[in-house]
């Protein structure tokens, strides 16, 4: 196993709190990214960006890379993903070591002070995991669920908080990034219909995974 993170801070928690709150229309989505404080794609609009890029666009904003999340068929942003641990797990536990999928880390961390330890286990990944829900607490008080996701042998967790259509969400899961070679953990804003209940299990993963819910 191997892990690599970096620990979620109160601004980063801000900046994703202020997306959460704002609106994603193309015409309201630049200034929308502008009170982020985070910097702009090279040719200064995200929204030219989206509609460019054939893919869900991926933004390198320091020490972090935000995902955009869009509906592929509109390229309407329903969400936005900071992926802030990564771990490796061996399908075969009698893999030799070093495994030469480790080396693979670097390229899909976005910065030098990203921390990388080649000998942490899933329980170390699940308290990077429980940091983050912990410094996002800090700002919106407990979360509105707790839920243990829909694959009993993984642990994964997510904290779940409704912000009017929005959900914000303390996650771990398969790192779409890297084709599932990773376990994530991300904090991430998605909309969600307000008369909806939260999501849990597989409706989650769902969610997580790229599904429109509306």
């Amino acid at each position: 196993m191997a892990l690599a993170w970096n620990p979620i801070d109160l601004g980063l928690v801000d900046a994703v709190v202020s997306l959460a709150r704002s609106p994603w229309d193309r015409e309201a989505l630049d200034q929308a990214w502008q009170q982020t404080g985070w910097t702009f794609p090279k040719d200064g609009s995200l929204a030219k960006l989206i509609l460019d890029d054939e893919e869900w666009p991926i933004v390198p904003v320091g020490e972090w890379s935000v995902g955009v999340i869009t509906n592929d068929q509109t390229a309407r942003v329903r969400g936005f993903s900071v992926g802030f641990a990564l771990l490796y797990e061996p399908d075969d536990i009698w893999a030799p070591e070093p495994d030469p999928d480790l080396i693979d880390f670097p390229q899909y961390i976005p910065s030098d002070v990203w921390q990388i330890d080649h000998t942490a286990d899933r329980a170390r990944f699940r308290g990077v995991w429980e940091d983050g829900h912990r410094t996002v607490a800090e700002r919106l008080g407990p979360p509105n669920a707790i839920d243990e996701g829909w694959d009993d042998d993984s642990g994964w967790q997510h904290a779940i908080w409704r912000l009017g259509p929005r959900l914000l969400i303390v996650a771990q899961g398969d790192d779409i990034t890297t084709y599932s070679l990773y376990d994530e953990a991300s904090l991430q804003v998605i909309d969600y219909p307000v008369d909806m209940p939260l999501p849990t299990g597989w409706d989650l993963h769902s969610l997580l995974m790229g599904s429109d819910q509306g």
